[in-house]
């Protein structure tokens, strides 16, 4: 039985490297390598069989076990003691290791908490410096010179947290205590099916199916050629988790909503004509089946490669057709997550939600949400409605010198949140959306990052 509290070969992971920069592993393997620092071309056949949370550090180019130093007994305890720095002159010459001795040092493989303690010994001021400045000196040389890697198991936690500190405008700027809120909103659990709209690389996606826990459904309703699974990847869901994720394309929904509605009123009639949706998805693409021809390369593939590719996309309708009834059944939760025309894909995807059940909205911005919020309103379509904003602060917790942390993002979004009510709200084939190609170019935009 495979351990999943242990680093396994073809694990995806997190590096987070003194606690500030991290970096992403995909398929761990003894011929990976890794940057740490300046370092390239680090083996990162260490880890292998080690737990997560592990930490770190590099050794004459190897990765080894970090072991804490103390330092005289320095750091985060260091109390006032009475010192001052007053008669303490920055004149660059208290230290008498040369850079040249450091770099030397660093040539020959030496620990960084070696080169650390050498610095300290060299330093003719260090005993008339106060407790909280050997900290604060000890903090700058341990950086520069400790590398200390920690390995972090992949989570929608630890996702969240890495990509909001290493690259926030792909998932939105939405962090981590927004993430959860959007779960707890919707009262993701096990069983449940959960219709998502996920425009940041599959973060929600793979966070719903970590919550749903193998038993399940979320259904992933995409725009675009096909849906965006960077983060999901990184995930290391097990089989059962990761089967409970279904892709279905936003160029079928229109057509699901016609059969929907026909179903509730055997005496409406399907309107045929093409509606703004497909306007919208296709945006001059030859899409059929939601899937693209490229019928330029058709003739270059060979008769095993083309039968290969039809088998495929015949597997592709079948799952697409079957996701469509699961849909028609309608869902327990939404989440949407869409910078800029939520209302649309709000109402596209309403009536494939059940009476009594909530749903989320996120965006950067206010003013979308506000007129998703109205609609509903309106159309006396949902309860409990509420738009508001994630307020997280972090702080420094330190003897006598706790404080709030001095740099800090506090943009996080807004979330509209609430539950449905029992209503014809959504899309007709009556309603024209314009301007109706810059949705779909935003959104094929955004895929590719």
């Amino acid at each position: 039985m495979e351990n999943y509290d242990v680093v396994n070969c073809g694990d995806n992971l997190i590096l987070l490297e003194n606690k500030k920069f991290y970096q992403f592993i995909y398929n761990i393997n003894t011929k990976t390598k890794i940057k740490i620092g300046r370092r390239n071309g680090i083996s990162a056949a260490p880890i292998l069989g080690t737990h997560y949370g592990s930490s770190w550090e590099v050794s004459k180019g190897k990765l080894i076990i970090y072991k804490e130093h103390t330092f005289e007994d320095v750091g985060n305890n260091a109390e006032v003691d009475g010192k001052d720095n007053s008669r303490i002159l920055d004149t660059n010459t208290a230290q008498k290791l040369s850079a040249k001795e450091i770099e030397q040092m660093q040539k020959e493989g030496v620990q960084g908490s070696t080169i650390v303690q050498a610095l300290i010994s060299h330093s003719e001021t260090w005993d008339q410096k106060t407790g909280m400045a050997k900290a604060k000196y000890l903090r700058k040389k341990i950086e520069k010179h400790v590398h200390i890697v920690e390995v972090i198991k992949p989570s929608a936690y630890s996702i969240a947290r890495a990509y909001f500190s290493k690259a926030a405008p792909k998932i939105h700027y939405l962090r981590y205590d927004t993430l959860a809120r959007l779960l707890a909103d919707t009262s993701i659990r096990s069983g449940m099916q959960v219709t998502v709209y996920d425009k940041i690389k599959g973060l929600i996606v793979g966070s719903v199916a970590e919550r749903l826990g193998g038993t399940g459904r979320v259904i992933n309703v995409y725009s675009g050629l096909s849906p965006s699974e960077g983060i999901i990847k990184l995930f290391n869901n097990s089989k059962a988790q990761h089967s409970t994720i279904r892709h279905y394309p936003l160029s079928k929904i229109q057509t699901l909503t016609e059969e929907f509605k026909n179903r509730s009123d055997p005496n409406a009639s399907i309107n045929m004509e093409v509606s703004p949706l497909e306007s919208i998805t296709n945006d001059n693409i030859n899409r059929k089946d939601g899937e693209t021809i490229l019928n330029q390369n058709v003739s270059k593939l060979t008769p095993e490669k083309l039968l290969k590719r039809e088998q495929r996309r015949k597997e592709l309708r079948s799952l697409e057709d079957e996701t469509g009834r699961y849909l028609m059944e309608q869902s327990d939760a939404m989440i949407i997550v869409e910078n800029n025309r939520p209302l649309l894909i709000l109402k596209l995807l309403y009536p494939f939600l059940a009476p009594g059940r909530s749903f989320a909205l996120y965006s950067q911005y206010p003013q979308v949400l506000a007129e998703c919020l109205a609609e509903l309103s309106e159309n006396n379509a949902a309860l409990h409605l509420r738009v508001y904003e994630q307020w997280l602060r972090e702080y420094q917790v330190l003897p006598q010198r706790t404080h709030p942390e001095i740099n800090m993002s506090n943009a996080s979004g807004f979330v509209l949140s609430g539950i449905k009510l029992d209503s014809n709200f959504g899309l007709t084939t009556q309603e024209v959306v314009e301007p109706p190609s810059k949705l779909t170019k935003v959104n094929d935009q955004e895929n590719k990052q």
